[in-house]
């Protein structure tokens, strides 16, 4: 990354034949005859005579004067001369960059070059993307870096009027805002959105602002009516920590690990930084936001007791929709009594997943190693151990073929790459939002012209608060489909629709999860609402809530596959069939109803009638964990179409 940080590679060749060159002059000025005006009398004498040579004063001629010497008078004034060019070619090419940058069209403005703005940078760049960088220290290593992407990088202060004009603010595309301070990064998008507004652009240019402080973002997402965006600037707030926490509870492996989840699934937690915070915030309010369910969470932290006081006091709402335990430890290779406790916490525990979000990428890796091996010998191959690193992705990923097993394939998982959450897919809002503004979408559709609620407005001036909601209710869609027995599918085509008994259930769900994510915000139950103490009285049960509050659910239960069809995905129905019930028949589930096949892999005769449904129709396995042994019969028996099949493991209770 940092191979070129020197503006251009072509020193490294001109400075070896300048030094060549004055060693040659000196080694001719040391030979000359002494009879001749060349000679050197000494050593020092010689050498400042051979540095002369850059004057081009002297005529020395092959035959009568040594030939180091009539090289010399040739090579290193030649030397010096395409430095000299190279250096004000180097410098009229920067400095063109810069004082093209206002004219530039449809590009991307990043203020601050900390790591998270030059990864931003590197991102867009590779994307082709034209982006101009705005930075107070235009000579520290990530501006130089990015200079050397061909990135126009401007010296000065980003919350400056003119500093935003001369980096082209009204033909951008997007302003991210990186400056490492929250407050800086807002008052960059509100001036930015004020230039904008005075010189009403025909479109919305996209205004990004880093926020890390929980306080902040928490006040703007609570306030009802808090708009960022303008009419000429759609403005998004973004935090690397909560969009670490969404990828992770988004992806395939995460699902896997639940398949089949109680009354109380359990997580443990290594770190309990902000990382680990946002995990459990939004692993509370939409992966097991669903009713009967209560997560559990084992936290080992060296701060374990500071930190749980200090979240309980903070979190409180959060605190009581779940079962938290805080344990204090070192992860650190020499201190081996402390991963001894850690190894007897988990054998009176079952985990069904370990996340660890140290702060350092090494210290990460190696506790999810040790976390990695204190399971195996508890016999618990199957729990999968996610990681957090930001910057040793690619070590993450062969550290997972490491550990993994054709039937195991999730042992080891990294996550939180800063890289891929940086990148333009992520940040402009294509990656995680694309379902929360479908949602939106999709509920505009059903308001009257004059509609006067204050989320009646298009997503680009949606208070943050709606926002905020909006991708609660789509981080939560997946976990609520499975509820009904449907499966979102990238595709197109025909939307569904939900029987009666299926939306009945489903609204409930929605209810469920909108009162935990009040609960979690502090929101408590009162006969009548006050936004100011957080007191709403539909904070109750589903049976308790009037009937025109249980319509409204219902009816954002319906427009759940018209939001999947905006977003570009299908509602595909899926029936679980337990083949260790022999009475249990496939035979009359619909063809567009995929089969989950769920198989004792210790058992042969369900081995063989899985094989022999797979042949008939399209399915899908989820193997019951029954330990190595079994694990290891299983895959002496497996065929080609049962392994394409397998989803996961889910535990011998299900």
């Amino acid at each position: 990354m940092f191979s070129n940080l020197f503006r251009s590679r072509d020193w490294l060749i001109l400075a070896p034949l300048g030094l060549a060159a004055i060693a040659l002059g000196y080694w001719g000025f040391l030979v000359c005859d002494p009879a001749r005006p060349c000679h050197a009398v000494s050593q020092l004498d010689a050498f400042v005579r051979a540095i002369g040579l850059l004057r081009l004063s002297n005529n020395y001629v092959l035959g009568s004067d040594p030939w180091q010497l009539v090289v010399a008078q040739f090579a290193l004034p030649a030397m010096a001369l395409l430095g000299g060019a190279k250096l004000l070619l180097v410098n009229v090419r920067r400095d063109v960059r810069v004082a093209l940058a206002h004219r530039a069209r449809n590009h991307i403005i990043v203020c601050g070059l900390s790591d998270t703005g030059r990864n931003i940078v590197e991102g867009f760049v590779e994307a082709g993307r034209t982006v101009v960088a705005v930075t107070l220290d235009s000579d520290e290593a990530n501006a130089l870096a990015c200079e050397n992407l061909s990135v126009a990088v401007l010296k000065g202060d980003a919350s400056q009027a003119g500093m935003l004009a001369l980096a082209g603010l009204r033909r951008a595309e997007a302003v991210i805002m990186t400056t490492g301070s929250d407050a800086q990064n807002l008052e960059i998008g509100l001036r930015a959105g004020e230039m904008l507004d005075a010189e009403k652009g025909d479109t919305a240019v996209k205004l990004l602002a880093e926020l890390r402080s929980d306080w902040l973002r928490e006040s703007l997402a609570g306030h009802r009516t808090a708009v960022l965006g303008r009419k000429s600037a759609e403005m998004q707030l973004f935090n690397l920590y909560e969009n670490s926490a969404r990828s992770l509870l988004h992806s395939a492996a995460f699902e896997r690990a639940f398949l089949e989840y109680g009354a109380k699934p359990h997580i443990v937690l290594a770190g309990f930084g902000s990382a680990g915070q946002e995990i459990v915030r939004h692993a509370i309010q939409t992966s097991f936001a669903t009713p009967g369910t209560r997560l559990a969470v084992t936290i080992f932290d060296k701060n374990a007791g500071p930190l749980g006081q200090l979240f309980k006091l903070r979190d409180a709402g959060l605190n009581g929709l779940a079962d938290f335990s805080f344990n204090p430890c070192v992860f650190a290779d020499d201190d081996a009594a402390s991963w001894l406790d850690i190894e007897k916490s988990l054998t009176g525990l079952r985990a069904d997943m370990v996340v660890v979000t140290l702060e350092h990428d090494e210290d990460a890796l190696r506790a999810a190693l040790q976390f990695r091996s204190s399971l195996d010998r508890l016999g618990q191959l199957e729990t999968p151990v996610f990681v957090r690193l930001r910057h040793q992705r690619k070590l993450g990923e062969f550290m997972r073929q490491v550990e993994s097993h054709p039937l195991l394939p999730d042992r080891l998982i990294s996550f939180g790459d800063l890289r891929q959450l940086t990148c333009p897919e992520m940040l402009l809002g294509t990656g995680l939002d694309h379902l929360a503004r479908a949602a939106h979408e999709a509920y505009l559709e059903t308001l009257s012209r004059n509609d006067r609620s204050p989320a009646a407005v298009p997503w680009a001036r949606l208070p943050e608060r709606f926002k905020q909601s909006n991708r609660a209710l789509a981080d939560h869609m997946p976990v609520l489909l499975r509820i009904g027995g449907y499966r979102l599918v990238a595709g197109s085509g025909a939307a569904v629709t939900f029987e009666a008994e299926t939306v009945e259930a489903l609204a409930r769900a929605v209810h469920w999860r909108w009162c935990v994510e009040q609960w979690a915000s502090g929101w408590q139950y009162a006969p009548r609402r006050d936004d100011v103490r957080k007191l709403h009285p539909l904070l109750r049960d589903w049976s308790e809530i009037p009937e025109d509050s249980r319509s409204w659910n219902r009816d954002q239960v319906r427009r759940i596959p018209a939001i999947a069809q905006k977003a570009g995905y299908l509602l595909c129905r899926e029936k679980v069939v337990p083949l260790v019930d022999p009475s249990s028949d496939a035979a009359g589930v619909p063809a567009d109803v995929t089969l989950v096949l769920l198989v004792d892999s210790a058992d042969a005769a369900q081995i063989d009638r899985a094989e022999t449904l797979l042949a008939a129709r399209p399915a899908r396995l989820r193997l019951i964990w029954r330990g190595a042994e079994s694990l290891n019969a299983f895959e002496d028996r497996l065929s080609g179409d049962l392994a394409a099949a397998i989803e996961g493991w889910i535990s011998p209770q299900a």
